[in-house]
């Protein structure tokens, strides 16, 4: 639900795990600490507040619409950050909703404290927050290919033939994220991008980022070169 306008509300986290913390600095095991204030100067002097005492944190401030306006993090990166939606077309529902994976931030934890600070509740949540959630509460050591093939899987159980968790898959392969990059890898029952000379480019510069991912990036290659982009 949406707050009175000129309201503001922030979500405080840790920086390297994305765990929300309450005021004390405690983990939050369940729903994100939200704070509410009646301004934006207000809830800024709150970040500054909590990244002061706590500097290896980030401080997420959304408007009374529930949007991330401004993400500031402390330590070596203190620095306003703002969200970046440009792969929001991806998908209208999440353009809607979501602030989407930028240089800076890998996705998961400001797109669920989005949704929690918008709505206080963590029962609304869309396929890519899913996918997010799954991949961080993944077991220690699980390897790339076990959640790709349930995600593989998926794409057949849903109604639209797997075409919003495909854009995210897509989304991951282009990212910064080495997990993410690798589950992209692994799923094998389509090509990533519609194959083609672009998804060719993109794997080139993955195979160059991470020799580990060379083999498979040269065989998702040849598959590839069948596409029509060509």
């Amino acid at each position: 639900m949406k707050r009175p306008a000129g309201q503001f509300s922030i979500v405080h986290a840790e920086t390297a795990t994305g765990i929300t913390l309450a005021e004390d600095g405690s983990r939050q095991t369940s729903l994100p600490h939200i704070r509410i204030f009646h301004s934006l100067p207000e809830a800024e002097e709150a970040c500054d507040t909590l990244l002061h005492t706590i500097p290896d944190t980030e401080c997420w401030i959304y408007d009374h619409d529930g949007i991330a306006i401004k993400c500031v993090r402390g330590k070596t990166d203190h620095q306003t950050q703002q969200p970046d939606r440009t792969e929001q077309a991806h998908t209208d529902t999440r353009a809607k909703n979501a602030c989407v994976p930028g240089p800076d931030c890998d996705g998961s934890r400001e797109a669920l404290a989005h949704r929690l600070a918008s709505t206080g509740t963590g029962l609304s949540m869309e396929l890519p927050d899913i996918m997010e959630f799954l991949l961080r509460s993944t077991a220690p050591n699980l390897p790339s290919k076990a959640l790709a093939e349930v995600f593989d899987r998926l794409i057949w159980c849903l109604a639209d033939n797997g075409k919003e968790l495909l854009a995210t898959r897509d989304i991951w392969l282009q990212s910064d994220d080495r997990q993410k990059v690798a589950i992209a890898l692994d799923m094998d029952e389509t090509l990533p991008l519609d194959g083609g000379l672009q998804l060719r480019t993109i794997l080139h510069g993955i195979a160059s980022r991470w020799p580990e991912f060379a083999k498979r990036c040269e065989n998702i290659s040849l598959l590839s070169t069948s596409s029509p982009d060509d």
